[in-house]
């Protein structure tokens, strides 16, 4: 069982208030978070606080936990305290996660949203963490021999067959707009098995902030196709349960946060960590055109 990870918050009640360290005034801030990324985060942070990871020391990390760490930087960028401590709640998996947010269970997600999914009617939400076309990911393959092949462009693509969990809505609307030979996985883990059956040519991933941004993937070495990538349309974003006693204050500090991690170009450094604006992809083609 995942251990909970407890953090300090100190908040007034009043609106637009500034975080405070004294005790006298804290409250406890529940994030909720799929099982894996708390676990994630927990090994991450270990005996560290927040603040005390530096973005570059994140290259691979799940892009969960750096988003949860990214909440955490956030809520001390406008606090007094040098330390911010969550108590993060691990569900099974997203969906339960992002339930209990929107019915009050919880007070934050610990990930990122896409605005589409985002019921306002049971959720505030803060700005952008990515903001729309800055969310991209690689085509991978297996297979060198796909890399030999030139010119690598749209229409080499569209001969392709890609691969990804049907379920993942948006890589799979994505996948079927830039090839029409789709292949559909019931699991994270079949992508690969079907690959290496050569049942399917690439799939989508997130880069990894490395030279030749290689990777391994349930064991098995994945390359990207060179000089092509994909960008998705639509901003994510945390989001903060309404039935919160400290909604408004969560989402004020939260942004205001964000609002100082960009600024400073510190947030940028974390979306490089999680392989987005990347410079060795800033001039490859983006799909779909």
């Amino acid at each position: 069982m995942v251990k909970l990870i407890y953090i300090l918050l100190a908040l007034t009640s009043a609106s637009h208030a500034t975080i405070t360290a004294d005790a006298s005034a804290s409250i406890s801030v529940t994030v909720a978070s799929p099982a894996d990324v708390a676990q994630a985060y927990g090994t991450l942070l270990g005996e560290r606080n927040c603040n005390g990871i530096p973005p570059e020391s994140l290259h691979g990390a799940p892009r969960g936990s750096i988003e949860l760490l990214i909440l955490c930087v956030a809520l001390t960028a406008t606090s007094n305290q040098s330390d911010v401590a969550l108590k993060v709640i691990p569900f099974p998996n997203y969906a339960r996660s992002l339930r209990t947010v929107e019915t009050g269970g919880a007070d934050v997600s610990a990930e990122s949203i896409w605005l589409e999914d985002i019921s306002s009617a049971n959720l505030l939400y803060s700005d952008p963490l990515i903001r729309s076309m800055e969310f991209e990911k690689g085509l991978y393959v297996t297979s060198k021999a796909l890399l030999d092949r030139h010119p690598i462009n749209a229409d080499y693509i569209q001969s392709l067959r890609g691969i990804t969990v049907k379920n993942w809505a948006y890589d799979w609307n994505l996948l079927n707009q830039i090839t029409p030979h789709t292949v559909s996985a019931t699991r994270y883990s079949a992508i690969y098995q079907m690959m290496l059956r050569e049942r399917a040519d690439f799939t989508l991933l997130r880069f990894v902030n490395t030279k030749d941004m290689t990777q391994t993937m349930e064991g098995t070495p994945m390359y990207p196709i060179p000089g092509i990538k994909v960008r998705f349309s639509g901003s994510r974003h945390y989001v903060i349960s309404r039935q919160s006693p400290h909604a408004e204050v969560l989402q004020f500090h939260i942004n205001q946060g964000l609002k100082r991690l960009r600024e400073s170009g510190q947030l940028h450094a974390y979306l490089q960590a999680m392989g987005l604006g990347l410079e060795q992809t800033q001039d490859w083609l983006s799909l779909p055109q």
